[in-house]
């Protein structure tokens, strides 16, 4: 932007100096013709006026621009975001059509033909693990592996009826960084329990990273500034989050602003510098 609008100073500050170099030029004045000298003066007002045109339009052209990558920066974010909502969607109907099973059948079963059937379902659809959870928040894992999660608000929103998605957190069996969907499991309009899928901590990166190509990168952060999905699986591991970075390094300000705007449910675009390259981006 600063390169364009220096390009067109220095045009038209080359056509007012050559008005002056023919102004001063005597034996380039002197036209015994008065039309003569009209054509050459109506020349010299053309010349600038064109020019004056060329850097308007150069200017109106760099903003139209400018407004149309904004947008379309914009409009990628809000459906990478359809994107990534309908797939979370996708497993959770998965494990709601899993929970309806178990929830009419599941009287007339033992509790390893129910294991047997789960241990299945989560080889097929590559979970870590499927849990059972009972009314006390007590959950028998396919690995065998029983915890007590009724402290954890996925439970507490599942057992009242939600499904639920988390953000990566850490697991209380063994310690990894996981994604917890979670779906009632009803027997008529009754709560029974609770049907839990344990996936990678990536699962979200795995989502985001489908998206990327050309150098351009797709990251999600949460409410409270936390990253959730990014292609450096370190950040989401380490659960970087950007409010408590930007006070041990108030150098990165232009992301901290920016993901401040993104942690409210802002969108909008912005540049921003950070590890020392320049970037520009779309959020919402």
């Amino acid at each position: 932007e600063n390169r364009l609008m220096l390009k067109s100073i220095i045009v038209y500050g080359f056509v007012i100096l050559s008005v002056k170099i023919l102004y001063k030029r005597d034996d380039l004045m002197k036209f015994k013709s008065i039309s003569t000298k009209i054509a050459v003066w109506f020349c010299i007002l053309m010349l600038i006026i064109c020019a004056g045109l060329g850097i308007c339009a150069n200017l109106s052209s760099k903003h139209a621009l400018k407004t149309s990558i904004d947008q379309d920066l914009v409009e990628l974010a809000q459906a990478n975001s359809k994107i990534i909502s309908e797939k979370v969607e996708t497993q959770l109907n998965a494990l709601k059509v899993l929970s309806n099973n178990l929830g009419i059948e599941g009287a007339h079963m033992s509790d390893d033909e129910k294991m047997e059937i789960l241990e299945n379902e989560a080889l097929r659809s590559g979970h870590k693990s499927i849990m059972v959870v009972d009314m006390n928040g007590i959950a028998t894992h396919t690995t065998g592996d029983v915890v007590d999660i009724h402290d954890r608000d996925y439970f507490k929103k599942a057992i009242a009826g939600e499904s639920v998605v988390t953000d990566p957190i850490i697991s209380k069996t063994d310690g990894s960084i996981v994604v917890v969907f979670a779906v009632p499991i009803k027997e008529g309009n009754t709560v029974t329990g609770v049907l839990v899928a344990r996936r990678d901590g990536n699962e979200l990166s795995n989502y985001t990273n489908e998206m990327q190509y050309n150098g351009r990168e797709v990251f999600m952060i949460n409410s409270e500034g936390t990253t959730v999905a990014n292609n450096d699986q370190k950040r989401v591991q380490e659960m970087f989050n950007i409010f408590e970075e930007y006070e041990k390094n108030p150098k990165i300000v232009g992301i901290f602003n920016l993901q401040k705007k993104m942690a409210e449910g802002e969108s909008g675009v912005g540049e921003y510098t950070f590890n020392g390259e320049e970037k520009y981006m779309g959020y919402h």
